[in-house]
């Protein structure tokens, strides 16, 4: 895809790029920062958020293939508290899972650097007007689309330009990354982990402060050893046998320290790979915000994507890419819906009948073919609109 120039002066605010946690294996795409952004400041346009309940459940009797791919493709989803969507299924220990296309998919997770979450109010606030969003007024396209939008991710902290968005992925992410901590530390205390990154930031900060507020008293050989003192000795005293290894992560001379408070910490400094350049972006991403979200014009359509910006003819749009669902037609049948018991004696909802009663709203966001049963959805920002 060839991007052409721009016809204004707009900043790309996020761009789409191969992620710094990619690897051979497990190939993956990131979110990156085309500008500075303040704490708790929006992260791209909103997002809409398709709710999909009791996905599993409905697939309950169908071959373990087919029931091991809903499982692939639910990984890609949110859990339904994220956009306030618990209560979607009224059946007790019914299960509602969101797909958000844009950030929601493409926000990777970095177990030290969780620099965004989501606005869980943005959603409550969702009101726009001539787009008949109202579930209570009929009308042609009512049950076609999603009522949930203006869903929103928020920086956690001061984003710099060209820094890889990592998404929080919630407690239950976070629970497991604590028990594997305190598994690691039972096993080995010399493994680094996000605390003591913050740590070292914290050194740094104090180390700065000092040598700033004893400038004029230091000579470049004192303030040397007073460096060495701090960062070594103390450090050592205060981390006990992981201590070398977080010496490690500190530049060797105090002249240095200024860079690693521009990087964004001792993390970034020492993974330069999740900033990137801002020219390398242009040249190896593309720019994911030159659409936002508005009433359509299309009477009774929901919501449409509109340019966020003069888009000359040609040029990128949008970049698009897609989650495959393989026999998606029938991984989007919705069953009535009941508790049985399985042969190990466990009760589990499942279809009471083969008939097939509806179909999952997130059928509308796909693309098909007539031909094939592999369903493909986009998850580029506002693509799905």
């Amino acid at each position: 895809v060839v991007v052409a120039a721009q016809d204004d002066d707009a900043t790309c605010g996020l761009y789409l790029a191969e992620s710094s946690t990619s690897t051979t294996k497990d190939p993956k795409l990131g979110i990156f920062a085309g500008k500075d952004y303040d704490a708790k400041s929006p992260i791209g346009p909103p997002e809409i958020a398709i709710q999909i309940p009791n996905m599993q459940s409905h697939m309950r009797r169908k071959p373990m293939p087919l029931q091991k791919a809903v499982a692939d493709v639910e990984q890609y989803f949110w859990t339904s508290e994220s956009t306030g969507a618990a209560w979607e299924v009224k059946a007790e220990g019914g299960r509602v899972i969101t797909a958000i296309p844009g950030a929601g998919v493409l926000g990777n997770y970095h177990p030290f650097l969780i620099n965004s979450d989501w606005n869980q109010f943005s959603g409550h606030f969702r009101k726009m007007k001539g787009a008949s969003m109202s579930p209570k007024k009929p009308h042609v396209g009512r049950g076609a689309y999603t009522t949930y939008f203006n869903v929103t991710i928020q920086s956690t902290q001061a984003i710099q330009a060209g820094v890889e968005i990592f998404a929080n992925y919630g407690e239950q992410w976070e629970e497991n990354n604590k028990k594997e901590d305190a598994e690691e530390e039972d096993e080995d205390d010399t493994t680094v982990k996000r605390k003591d990154y913050n740590k070292l930031d914290a050194v740094v900060d104090q180390v700065l402060d000092f040598l700033e507020t004893h400038k004029s008293e230091l000579t470049p050989e004192a303030e040397k050893d007073i460096y060495h003192f701090l960062t070594r000795d103390v450090l050592q005293a205060a981390t006990g046998s992981k201590s070398q290894k977080l010496v490690d992560l500190l530049p060797k001379r105090p002249q240095e320290l200024q860079k690693v408070k521009d990087a964004g910490g001792v993390l970034i400094y020492n993974e330069p790979e999740i900033r990137k350049d801002l020219q390398w972006l242009e040249e190896n991403g593309r720019c994911m915000d030159l659409l936002e979200p508005g009433p359509s014009t299309i009477p009774h359509a929901g919501l449409g994507a509109f340019a966020k910006r003069n888009l000359s003819k040609g040029s990128l749009v949008a970049p698009a890419p897609l989650i495959h669902i393989p026999d998606g037609e029938t991984m989007m049948d919705m069953y009535r819906l009941d508790w049985v018991e399985t042969e190990d004696g466990d009760e589990v909802m499942a279809p009471i009948n083969k008939k097939v009663i509806n179909k999952q709203l997130i059928l509308n966001y796909c693309f098909g073919h007539k031909d094939s049963s592999m369903l493909f959805l986009p998850f580029g920002m506002n693509t799905n609109l």
